[in-house]
């Protein structure tokens, strides 16, 4: 099925920012959606181009979806405060 512009998000992402941790640099991404909750997804880039780490809402009940071996990692909390912090407008941690 062709998607319409009714399935694809209305402005597509916006790129909020960057923080790195090592060698590693996370994208956060606003993926606009239809209808709210807003959701974000977080690439990661350690060289061999981005990567899905995970996406979220600020839906409360939601929880965090973590793609493939970042699921359960232990950076993995890290990742996501850093995110949230630069989403509310702040300098995430140096790390």
């Amino acid at each position: 099925m062709a998607k319409t512009a009714f399935d694809l998000p209305p402005g597509g992402e916006r790129r909020i920012g960057t923080f790195k941790r090592g060698p590693a640099t996370f994208i956060v991404f606003q993926i606009t959606g239809h209808p709210a909750p807003k959701r974000w997804r977080v690439d990661c880039d350690d060289g061999n181009g981005p990567n899905e780490v995970c996406i979220f809402s600020n839906k409360p009940c939601e929880s965090t979806r973590w793609r493939g071996a970042w699921n359960g990692d232990e950076w993995c909390t890290w990742i996501e405060a850093q995110a949230r912090e630069l989403i509310a407008g702040h300098a995430p941690t140096p790390r």
